[in-house]
This record gives structure tokens, C-alpha cells and sequence, in this order.
């Protein structure tokens, strides 16, 4: 029997369903392939038109998003506060959100904590496997954490703004102007074509320019900065952008 709605479908399911709804099949074979995946055990290729789009618009609810409610525990995994995330989160969840994998995003919100002796709670290091971990959350219903994905989506929007000084796209070509001709000479005109052309090569790469920029091109504090909380290190990169454009 095919589910009434997205909270009795798991999150595997829901991946396999979402994958072939943005596939370039016909509507016939998508949701012939969607019916067989949510009830394998029915032979729907045998019904005739008039049947199978009956029982299209009788599930209508596979094309609507499922439910912005998320639970913050499933099983041992608990959401981690959003503000509490390290910058090698963000940075892994950044990738993820611009491949829109929801899985790998949700397996790096999810985590799990335990109580210290002082009653404070401590999250589990970010050293596991994602690929592992959306592999155990895939047995989980879609319903339980597909609302903590797009509460995230909301949140980072909100960080970008606030700190779109950290995020600005690399500068133009630089072309001096008429005042510029006048005071420096072709030499130091293409001295600073060529530091704006290698800060922009830099900004391409932008994690990479956000920890050489903090470290100052020290590797060896690479993986101490990854492990500070992002929105501190997102004030300090602005604090020394900032200090460095009023030299």
C-alpha cells in the first residue's frame, strides 16, 4: 500500500524520490518509478491510464515539500545548536547546501552529546564519516529531520547577511584611474594591477583565503582555527579586513 504522506516515508526513500522527480523522464515513468519504490510490491506498470492517473492525483502529496517540523533528538543523534558549530562545520555544511545534499547536511547537524560530570553537555567531535552517518540516517523518516535542514538554510541566510563582509566576491580588474596616472608611475601601476590580480586568485578560493588570511599563511594553525566557532571567527576576519583597508 502506498504511504498517505511524507511522514510515513523514510529518508531514503525520500532521496530516491526526490532524484527522480528532477530527472528528465516523462511524468508517466516518474511517478511509475516513485509508486515502486514507496510499494514494490504492486505491479503498477499493468494499470491502465485512466487507473494510474487516478492514482496520481490521489498522491498528489509526493510533489509538496514534507513537514518544516523536525524533531531535535532521533534515536542518538540530537541536533547541535546552529550557533555552536565549529568553522570546519560551516564550511563542510557550506558544501553540501550548494550541492543541496539535505543527507550530509543533516548527518553533520546531527550529532551526539553526552552530560559531563559538571552537567555540561559535550557534543561529539566532527570526526566521523559523513557518507557513514547519512547511511544511519537514511533509516529514519523523512518527517524527523528534513524541517532541520531548511531551519538551517534560514540560519545561514541570516549569518550571510549579517557578516557579508566575510563573504564578499573577489574585486574588479583593477584600472587605473585618471587621478592614479597622475601620481604613480607605470611601474607602481603594475605592481598594484598585479597584487589585486593575486588577492582575486586568492578570494577564489575562498575557505583557503579565509585561513590564510587568519593565520597568516601560517599552515600549522589551520586546524586550530577550524576548530574555533564560526561566527568568532567570522568577526575576527572582519576586524582584520577592516584594520587592513584603514592602513
Amino acid at each position: 500500500m502506498i504511504p498517505n504522506g511524507w511522514h510515513d516515508v523514510s529518508v531514503y526513500e525520500y532521496k530516491s524520490i526526490y532524484d527522480i522527480i528532477n530527472n528528465d523522464e516523462s511524468i508517466f515513468s516518474k511517478f511509475l518509478s516513485i509508486f515502486e519504490i514507496l510499494n514494490p510490491d504492486e505491479d503498477f506498470g499493468s494499470k491502465d491510464v485512466e487507473e494510474f492517473n487516478e492514482l496520481i492525483n490521489q498522491n498528489d502529496w509526493i510533489v509538496t515539500t514534507p513537514s518544516l517540523n523536525f524533531k531535535q533528538s532521533v534515536d542518538r543523534f540530537h541536533l547541535k545548536p546552529f550557533q555552536k558549530h565549529n568553522l570546519a562545520e560551516w564550511i563542510d555544511l557550506d558544501t553540501f547546501v550548494k550541492k543541496m545534499d539535505f543527507l550530509s547536511c543533516c548527518s553533520i547537524l546531527y550529532k551526539q552529546k553526552k552530560i559531563n560530570e559538571w552537567g555540561h553537555t559535550i557534543w561529539e567531535p566532527y570526526e566521523y564519516d559523513v557518507e557513514e552517518r547519512s547511511e544511519e540516517l537514511s533509516d529514519f523518516l523523512i518527517t524527523d529531520i528534513f524541517g532541520a535542514y531548511t531551519s538551517y538554510l534560514k540560519y545561514r541566510e541570516k549569518i550571510l547577511n549579517l557578516y557579508h563582509e566575510a563573504f564578499e566576491a573577489p574585486e574588479e580588474d583593477y584600472e587605473p584611474s585618471e587621478e592614479d596616472k597622475q601620481i604613480l608611475s607605470e611601474e607602481e601601476i603594475r605592481q598594484v594591477k598585479k597584487e589585486v590580480e593575486e588577492e582575486k586568485k586568492k578570494q577564489e578560493f575562498s575557505w583557503q583565503y579565509f585561513l590564510d588570511g587568519l593565520s597568516q599563511g601560517d599552515m600549522t594553525k589551520h586546524e586550530q582555527i577550524l576548530n574555533m566557532p564560526a561566527i568568532y571567527v567570522f568577526n575576527m576576519f572582519i576586524m582584520i579586513k577592516r584594520f587592513k583597508k584603514n592602513l
